[in-house]
């Protein structure tokens, strides 16, 4: 594996496990904001799709290790990147028609910027490592990859 690729995995476990702790955060401390109003109570609200979106695009990465990114653009990232948008989207209708939570388009806004942060970390961290272009060869498995 590569110095870069090196780099950018481990980039990419820190924003999943980020994400990971934020919303396991937010649901143990949310119960103590429920009867307040304001920024804290919004902020936990929205927390966990930002953090979602955010997160979910770089799961390959993690999952895959280096094999998965010698294929990936900055255009495949951002398609998986918008797929989980539109999947948190259909999460929150499914929410509002199956238990009758209340349908948030703040949730949806957070959802939006938190993948649009994705791209734009995708896009500079791999560009900076000179990961990204969009003929990338594989990525060769062999003795070095563990």
């Amino acid at each position: 594996m590569s110095n870069g690729l090196d780099r950018y995995r481990r980039n990419a476990i820190a924003i999943v496990l980020g994400a990971m702790l934020a919303i396991l955060a937010v649901h143990v401390v949310r119960p103590y904001f429920l009867g307040s109003s304001g920024v804290p109570r919004f902020v936990l609200g929205v927390l966990p799709n930002a953090a979602a979106a955010l997160a979910l695009p770089f799961l390959p990465m993690v999952i895959r290790r280096g094999e998965w990114l010698g294929r990936r653009t900055l255009r495949g990232f951002t398609a998986v990147a918008v797929l989980v948008f539109m999947l948190l989207l259909v999460w929150e209708m499914i929410q509002q028609t199956v238990w009758g939570i209340r349908f948030d388009p703040f949730d949806i806004a957070a959802s939006a910027s938190g993948a649009v942060i994705a791209i734009a970390i995708h896009a500079g961290s791999s560009s900076r490592e000179g990961l990204t272009s969009e003929r990338a060869e594989p990525i060769q498995s062999g003795a070095a990859h563990n």
